[in-house]
């Protein structure tokens, strides 16, 4: 499998510098020519970075192109001339076109592509389609279909074994509410190409993955000859996802242990969409993220007693054929904290009251701490401390709170919120531990003046890793390579900050 990036800009200048910046990640560029009104064609197809794919799409075809098909048809005629590494022509523009290019191409490879909008045909007509492809001398086939049920993906997957079973390169996954699924799935599947855009808002086509989402899953190409269609699936369900550490994580446990496994990002809104999905193609584990750790629980066959009590399940677990729900959140932050102390009888003050506030007072009551809960909307915080009977601090009192153990289990700190944090500084003491469950970025602004206090801080990585090494143990029964784990994650936070 090759990655494509798929390169959409208004100008040539633009696609200068979009093709400069995505030959980092990408084997090939696709030049979106319908994009441009003026495309220099010299100037686009001579020395290109990486090779270069033509294509100039009409708007039936889900281009912009809107100028009449001979025109079209003259502009990838010109564009020929530079002899390009592929050139994509639509099944559509007919058997006489295709053959004209088809005499005409000159060391270019013709990819012959089928696009349908509205759905995914049944598995008969995409064999037809494909054998029409083959037949017509195409060098590699295209077929994109809108995916919207389990079913259609099992078609894009039979699809794909039907090419490999007739010597036809093929690159098959689909648009719509599975698009993104469809997308990670179909290169286990055979898919010899897999299209990403250069960037988020600059998709050529809704549902495409980023070159870096990509390439964090598919870090080189040749990953792929130890992954097939025989692979035991694991995977992240949430929406959105993409950025998610978790398949760098577990693939990395995976490949450590030679285990047969690929775990992927399950980017799907629906929850119900997504167990359908999960079932449908065997999965063998989920880590559950947000938005679904709670509805998910309605899809499941079991719920294990401490998921049942916290109502929100982060790990799915296929047993004797069922699929069985439990929490390793709270797992996760109690180890994270007793590698650095003991939790009986510490006092605890944690800033939250939400679904990651509830699995950590959750943890540390079982683990015997003595737990405050404080939280900036006064009603939630006192709901989660009377559920759990532990105590309540109101914001004004923090600065006069007294406690050995500070954790932020609120938002504060990540993405745009970096500026914030829960507790003042005049609250950090050299002698308290400090915990912040947020491990992105990976020093918030919360540890940095802690550790600047010359407090004992504990970032939301060691927690992510923690939870994730006793999912690894539920799925495979083995202990969980946690250095390894934690080493890919590290690497991975790395070329993250490199990138932005």
């Amino acid at each position: 499998m090759k990655i494509c990036a798929s390169i959409v800009e208004d100008s040539t200048e633009k696609v200068l510098a979009s093709m400069n910046r995505a030959a980092g990640w990408a084997d090939l560029l696709e030049i979106r020519l319908d994009h441009l009104e003026k495309p220099d064609l010299a100037a686009l197809l001579t020395d290109p970075p990486r090779p270069v794919i033509v294509t100039n799409r009409l708007e039936s075809e889900g281009g912009k192109f809107r100028g009449t098909e001979s025109d079209r048809l003259a502009i990838l005629e010109k564009a020929l001339q530079f002899k390009p590494a592929m050139m994509d022509l639509e099944l559509s523009a007919g058997e006489r076109v295709i053959g004209e290019f088809t005499r005409k191409k000159d060391g270019t490879r013709l990819i012959i592509s089928f696009h349908d909008f509205k759905g995914t045909p049944d598995l008969s007509v995409l064999e037809d389609l494909l054998k029409r492809i083959k037949d017509a001398r195409g060098d590699l086939a295209k077929i994109v279909t809108r995916v919207g049920t389990a079913e259609d993906l099992l078609r894009l997957k039979s699809l794909l074994d039907k090419a490999a079973a007739i010597e036809q390169p093929l690159a098959a996954f689909g648009m719509g509410r599975l698009g993104r699924f469809s997308r990670v799935l179909a290169p286990i599947w055979g898919s010899v190409l897999s299209y990403a855009a250069i960037g988020a808002g600059k998709e050529a086509v809704p549902g495409q993955m980023t070159g870096f989402e990509m390439r964090r899953l598919f870090k080189k190409s040749e990953n792929l000859v130890e992954i097939h269609g025989q692979a035991k699936l694991f995977g992240v369900l949430g929406s959105p996802v993409g950025h998610s550490l978790s398949p760098v994580i577990h693939n990395s446990a995976f490949k450590h242990l030679d285990l047969d496994c690929f775990y992927v990002p399950v980017d799907i809104d629906e929850a119900d969409l997504a167990a359908d999905c999960v079932r449908a193609l065997d999965f063998q584990g989920l880590s559950v993220t947000r938005p679904h750790k709670v509805a998910i629980m309605a899809g499941l066959d079991e719920i294990e007693a401490p998921a049942e009590a916290l109502g929100a399940v982060n790990t799915v677990t296929r047993r004797d054929g069922k699929y069985i729900g439990s929490n390793t959140d709270w797992l996760g932050l109690i180890r994270a904290l007793e590698e650095q102390t003991t939790l009986q009888g510490k006092s605890v003050l944690l800033a939250g009251a939400g679904g990651a506030a509830r699995a950590a007072v959750y943890g540390l009551v079982k683990a015997g701490a003595d737990v405050t809960v404080t939280n900036r909307t006064p009603e939630k915080g006192r709901k989660l401390s009377s559920e759990f009977s532990v105590g309540f601090c109101p914001q004004e009192e923090l600065k006069s709170a007294d406690a050995e153990i500070l954790i932020n289990a609120t938002p504060l700190g990540m993405a745009s919120m970096t500026d914030l944090t829960p507790f003042p500084a005049e609250l950090l003491k050299s002698n308290l531990i400090v915990m912040d469950m947020v491990y992105t970025p990976s020093e918030t602004r919360l540890l940095r003046e802690a550790r600047r206090a010359g407090c004992q801080v504990v970032g939301g990585l060691s927690m992510l890793l923690n939870q994730a090494a006793f999912q690894f143990q539920a799925w495979t029964a083995l202990p969980a390579p946690l250095d390894v784990m934690r080493a890919a994650a590290e690497r991975a936070l790395e070329e993250e900050n490199d990138i932005s």
